[in-house]
């Protein structure tokens, strides 16, 4: 599906700067638990405003993102995927990867609006997707080398008090608790939102995304007009979702109408999946 989008020309990635460094830093809780190597927030926010130490972490970033740091996945390596993240954001914002309602009544038009949830979001992203995504988007190779060793490996354990789970590979989706998570997640969806805008500029509908609930909007003169482009547009998004791996929880659905007046204010959608609203 990401195919089908014009790739961008790949873009140069700027090193790290002290600030960005320094403002990831202040972003982070001092009273999270260190890894393995007892290096706490406490000690970086001591340290790291040295020019010498400085100068050699930022040397050490800049190296991590061609070489993925298994080493530095504790204190250090949480700092890092801080500043990759705020880097991925901007490059996003200022390239327009990003469609315009990621980021977000006309008079004597009625508005109705269908809310929609995606089932498991982080858990079911595709990976080879997700790099398909990021090349087609523009990002420089060693970039997408970096997320393609990233990706790859991963397990997860379960806790509970004392008792801790065997090791479970997982080879879809990215971890909920990771820093990288909520820009990848947005990367990942970009291309939902500007091929619904293309394939449903017909509809008149516009849609509104944030992380995995989405809102799709329509206007006309009177509710009655506002459900058949309504219901083509859910349509058009469910199958856009399911090309890229993702599942509407229809059971979460739900219909809106906002107008001043009192008559048809509950006016219902018959949608061709269930429920029916």
């Amino acid at each position: 599906m990401p195919s089908t989008l014009d790739p961008s020309p790949e873009r140069d990635w700027l090193p790290f700067s002290r600030k960005g460094m320094m403002d990831a830093l202040l972003a982070c809780s001092s009273r999270s638990a260190p890894g393995p190597d007892h290096i706490t927030w406490s000690h970086l926010k001591r340290t790291l405003p040295i020019e010498d130490v400085t100068e050699k972490f930022l040397a050490i970033a800049d190296a991590c993102i061609k070489v993925r740091p298994i080493v530095l996945l504790n204190t250090l390596g949480k700092l890092i995927k801080k500043m990759i993240s705020t880097c991925l954001q901007f490059d996003c914002a200022k390239h327009e990867v990003f469609h315009p309602n990621q980021l977000g009544w006309a008079k004597g038009l009625k508005t109705s609006v269908i809310m929609f949830d995606i089932a498991q979001f982080f858990p079911s992203l595709n990976h080879e997707m997700l790099l398909g995504i990021l090349a087609k988007q523009g990002f420089p190779a060693h970039v997408c080398q970096f997320f393609a060793s990233y990706l790859v490996g991963r397990g997860m354990r379960y806790l509970w008090n004392s008792f801790s789970s065997n090791l479970r590979l997982t080879d879809m989706g990215v971890g909920q608790g990771s820093a990288l998570s909520p820009i990848l997640s947005a990367l990942y969806l970009a291309p939902v939102i500007w091929l619904f805008e293309w394939w449903a500029a017909h509809v008149g509908c516009n849609v509104l995304s944030y992380v995995n609930d989405g809102t799709l909007i329509v206007q006309c003169k009177t509710l009655e007009d506002n459900l058949p482009p309504l219901r083509e547009a859910y349509k058009i998004m469910f199958n856009l979702f399911d090309a890229f791996g993702l599942v509407m929880e229809h059971n979460k659905s739900e219909l809106f109408h906002f107008t001043w007046q009192c008559d048809n204010a509950n006016l219902g959608i018959v949608l061709d999946f269930e429920p029916f609203c």
